[in-house]
């Protein structure tokens, strides 16, 4: 045998050595190219009748690398399935010694599978499966396999599921990942497989496969440090939010098992644990929700029984930035992205979703711990600010389908003093929950924007709680069972930075409300120094139009309120001088029936509220002026009292007893039964005041009635009786010892003679004392109370003033017929008649010692010289007759019979005419007509001689002078002698003549 040097030194060794490699090289570089891109093609041509794309195939056989460019297997309907840019293997020739496969690399660049789950629940890609073949021996040992370093690059796989189980359409690129010293063992299946990204994160997947008789595996896994950016990335489009930090760890094991049409997984989670997590909305930059951990442990999903159970989640320390924008929008809203649109009409052979079984999902422990969590409300003017922190919730018993209630928990801060806790169950299918909460110390503050929206007030301090059950069904419906309280509310109008409405505690006990139906009970009601302070600003605008009604002008009115400021009372009686409608006519006015000026109201529903009692205690109202100088500052204090019974039944009737001082000394009642709810249906209220010193009303009256007020107190008694929407109302005003001071130059003053009017309605006693009833029908849209109030007491001080004596006619006596005296032409007697009219002036002038009376000295010269000329006339013949008769005259009748003689009468006419001329007197003849009878000459004498003689007699200006002054004597003397009157309060006063009349002559008096 010729050895292995002369081997070497023979030609033909080299040339068959060569001719050996040349074929070898010529197999390797030419013709495994061409076999392996054959071989693949007529594969899957053959068994699956595919057409394969395949470029560039490259073989080394001295290397032993493999290089593929470009493979591509479609799907059966023609569409993408599998297949890669380029595929690079090494093997090492070792391998033909150890009986198995050996690659020192295997690199797959562009990876890419494009799998589908059909409508008949397969995935297009198990069509590659190989078929079945003989099951091998029990004892047969898996092929050899091992490979040192395994790279793929640039790798996607989309997932598109026609099934009609889900809306799924994912794509996941780039996949990129390195497995090292990847092994089969002769004692199994199993493998295990390392992987790292860029990243550092990792991947550990252990675990053993089958491929005959069906596809199965099973292992365990560990992923380390996956960051959500890459999930973000991955899974974009399939993630309902953007993940813009976090990062993952996950621990678990799996069983997977293909059985022809079914596919079983179960997979079991021991840990999933979240670390640093941010989530934002597209878009954005920063992240609205941050949790520092999360950790979901013991999470079993069974594919198959469709169901995943999760034993306990911790979401640690969770941190919420929300907002509702100014078009009612919550940010958060926009974390989640819109899932696909799916249409069964897209997919006609998609099997219905109902033929899959329902998933079940059982989360028995939700945790939540220390959350912080901030809401501004952007809607509101400020915007509202809400710091919810640190807030624990845990949920229990959570499962869908729901296996029963839900067992939930809620303790929390709100804005740093408050407390909130709530603790219940919740069943969500029907709804149904019933919750105890407490709360305590919730600052009313931060609801400030929202008042501001509607006001123009400031809650400065205060703060709510609430104790009680909750309770909510279907439908909407819910009910609450418990205590409320507000303590230390403070506000504060903004227009004259002044308190407005306070109190010290607010106590609601006993509430007892429900939705369906509305109904709401609540036992007892306690406010403990409630205080509410009503101001008019210097403008003339009172703080309750500024601060409920911000942007609307102040109401126009009349009465004692605010508005009637800048309205002289002449004003205010024109504004409310037109004759009232019968409905709003006073008691003691006439008329007839009116029209009703608007149609009857339907009768209201009652409104579903009772409340058993209210109580005050220690209250306080403060009223201030500040649009007069000086202000007017007043208040009523030491306000308690109990409101019993309050209901919006139509026929309720609460029990008010409130009492109170007003400026601390004046005393206040309020007494009666009302239904506050309902108070158009029946009212009985009495409210009393008594005492009240009018000092603290002298501007009012320096401005309105020209005059400060140096003394006075007030006393008022209101009485308001309603029943079916019919008000009859009596307020009797008892002024005591009002006493005006200086003149005040206002140029609001009223032009009526306001002394006058007091000294006419103040009796001796120095009492004013006015009763003001009122009817009138709720119903009339005219009807007022207060103006028809105001318009009363104008036209008593209009009638006291213009009609001064027909007030104390009717309360003496005398009438009308009191302001005057009549005196017969000539005299200055007083009859009987007019006598007793003096009396009644006596009383008057007695009960009104703030009156004054003038008597004028009155004549009617045209009459009254008349008068006195014939009473000069008769006496003097009275006198001439009393002389001839001498001691006759004595004699009943006899004068008279003596002037009613014509030869006697004649005779003393002829003498009074021959005293006043001094010679006889020559009567002359009369003249007589043709043929007429001759008169009697005695009668044509006395004719003559009286015409010569009467003008004789006419008084001179100084007797009618006399006259007059007789007149004010005789009634000066009738008012004063005997009467105690105080003479300084008549006063004789010069008059102008009076006309002729055919009457009597009339003295008018006057009062001031």
């Amino acid at each position: 045998m010729p050895t292995l040097p002369r081997l070497l030194r023979n030609p033909w060794t080299w040339v068959a050595t060569f001719v050996v490699v040349a074929s070898y090289a010529a197999a390797g570089f030419l013709l495994v190219p061409r076999l392996v891109s054959g071989g693949v093609r007529d594969y899957f041509q053959g068994h699956y009748h595919r057409t394969v794309e395949l470029g560039a195939v490259a073989f080394n056989p001295f290397t032993l690398e493999l290089t593929v460019e470009h493979f591509a297997v479609p799907d059966a309907d023609g569409g993408p399935l599998i297949g890669f840019d380029r595929l690079y293997v090494n093997l090492q020739l070792v391998s033909l010694l150890r009986g198995g496969a050996d690659f020192k690399a295997i690199a797959l660049d562009g990876p890419h599978a494009h799998l589908v789950r059909r409508a008949d629940g397969r995935i297009n890609v198990l069509d590659l499966l190989p078929p079945a073949s003989p099951a091998p021996a029990a004892d047969a040992q898996p092929p050899r396999l091992w490979i040192n370093e395994l790279v793929v690059r640039s790798g996607d796989v989309s997932f598109i599921d026609q099934s009609g189980r889900t809306a799924l359409n994912v794509t996941l690129k780039p996949i990129t990942f390195t497995l090292d010293n990847f092994s089969t063992r002769s004692e199994g299946n199993a493998y295990a497989l390392a992987a790292r990204s860029t990243q550092g994160e990792s991947l550990e997947w252990h675990g053993t496969f089958g491929l005959d008789p069906i596809l199965q595996s099973q292992g365990s896994f560990k992923l380390e440090h996956v960051l959500a950016h890459t999930l973000d990335e991955i899974g974009r489009g399939l993630l309902p939010v953007d993940l813009a930090q976090g990062e993952f760890n996950v621990t678990g094991n799996y069983e997977f098992a293909e059985r022809g049409k079914e596919l079983g997984v179960k997979v079991r989670v021991a840990e999933l644990l979240c670390t640093d997590l941010a989530i934002r909305a597209p878009g954005e930059q920063d992240s609205w929700i941050q949790v520092p951990r999360i950790a979901i442990t013991g999470t079993t999903l069974d594919l198959a029984k469709a169901s995943v159970v999760v034993e306990h989640v911790v979401v640690e320390r969770p941190a919420v930035t929300a907002w509702r924008d100014r078009a009612g929008v919550v940010n958060l809203t926009r974390l989640v992205r819109a899932a696909p649109a799916t249409s069964p009409a897209a997919n006609p052979t998609a099997t219905p979703a109902s033929a899959s079984p329902a998933w079940q999902v059982s989360v028995p422990d939700i945790e939540v711990t220390a959350a912080d969590i901030r809401f501004e409300d952007r809607v509101a003017a400020g915007p509202a600010r809400f710091h919810v922190a640190p807030l624990d919730v845990s949920i229990g018993g959570f499962a869908s389908p729901a296996a029963g209630p839900l067992a939930v928990s809620v303790t929390t801060s709100v804005n740093e003093n408050g407390q909130l806790a709530a603790r219940g169950t919740l069943q969500l299918t029907p709804l149904n929950a019933t919750f105890a909460i407490e709360a305590s110390a919730l600052g009313l503050t931060a609801l400030q924007p929202y008042v501001a929206a509607t006001t123009a007030m400031t809650i400065k301090s205060g703060t709510a709680g609430v104790k009680g059950t909750v309770t909510a069904s279907a439908g909407g419906k819910f009910a609450f069972q418990g205590d409320a309280s507000i303590d230390g509310f403070r506000t504060v109008d903004n227009a004259l930075e002044e308190d407005f409405i306070n109190w010290r505690s607010l106590r609601i006990a006993g509430i007892t409300a429900k939705s369906d139906p509305l109904a709401i009970k609540i036992r007892e009601i306690v406010a403990r120094e409630p205080y509410a302070r009503v101001i008019i600003g210097s403008n003339g605008r009172t703080n309750l139009s500024l601060v409920l009604k911000p942007n609307q002008p102040p109401p126009t009115v009349t009465g004692a309120t605010v508005a009637a400021q800048k309205q002289t009372p002449e004003a205010q009686a024109a504004a409310i001088s037109s004759p009232p409608t019968a409905a709003a006519t006073p008691a003691r006015g006439k008329g007839g029936r009116a029209k009703r000026s608007a149609p009857q109201p339907a009768a209201a529903a009652a409104l579903p509220l009772e409340i058993g009692v209210v109580r005050i205690a220690d209250g306080t109202t403060n009223f201030e002026d500040f649009s007069l100088k000086p202000n007017v500052k007043t208040g009523i204090y030491a306000l308690a009292g109990t409101i019993r019974g309050l209901s919006g039944r139509p026929d309720a009737r609460a029990d008010v007893n409130i009492a109170g001082k007003i400026d601390q000394y004046a005393p206040v009642t309020i007494t009666g039964k009302v239904n506050f709810l309902a108070a158009v249906s029946y009212t009985d209220i009495k409210m009393s005041f008594k005492n009240v010193d009018l000092g603290v009303l002298s501007p009012y009256s320096g401005k309105f009635a020209g005059y400060w007020i140096d003394k006075g107190k007030l006393s008022v008694d209101l009485s308001y009786l309603i029943e079916n929407r019919k008000l009859t109302a009596d307020h009797r005003i008892i002024v005591n010892q009002l006493q005006l001071g200086d003149r005040v130059d206002s140029p609001d003053a009223t032009h009526l003679p306001v002394k006058l009017a007091i000294a006419l309605l103040k009796d001796r006693n120095g009492v004013i004392d006015l009763d003001l009833p009122v009817t009138g029908s709720l119903d009339d849209p005219q009807f007022r109370l207060g103006p028809i109030i105001w318009k009363v007491v104008v036209n008593i001080i209009e009638k006291a003033i213009t009609a001064p004596f027909a007030l104390l006619g009717k309360l003496f006596g005398g009438g009308e017929e009191m302001s005057y005296i009549d005196f017969p032409a000539g005299s200055a007697a007083l009859d009987e008649a007019t006598r007793g009219k003096v009396a009644s002036l006596v009383k008057a002038l007695d009960s009104r010692p703030g009156l004054n009376v003038d008597l004028p000295q009155v004549a009617a010269p045209a009459i009254d010289s008349a008068a006195l000329a014939e009473q000069k006339w008769r006496a003097d013949l009275v006198a001439r007759a009393t002389r001839r008769l001498g001691s006759h005259a004595g004699e009943a009748g006899a004068v008279d019979r003596l002037l009613a003689s014509p030869k006697d009468y004649r005779s003393l006419l002829e003498e009074a005419y021959k005293e006043a001329t001094g010679h006889r007197a020559e009567i002359p003849a009369p003249e007589v007509a043709k043929g007429a009878p001759a008169p009697d000459p005695t009668t044509t004498a006395i004719s003559w001689l009286e015409g010569q003689l009467k003008p004789r007699y006419a008084p001179a200006p100084a007797d009618i002078d006399a006259l007059a002054q007789a007149r004010a004597s005789a009634v000066q003397a009738a008012l004063l002698e005997g009467t105690g009157i105080d003479p300084s309060r008549v006063f004789v006063i010069k008059a102008a003549p009076l006309p002729a009349t055919n009457g009597p002559v009339r003295m008018q008096l006057a009062l001031h």
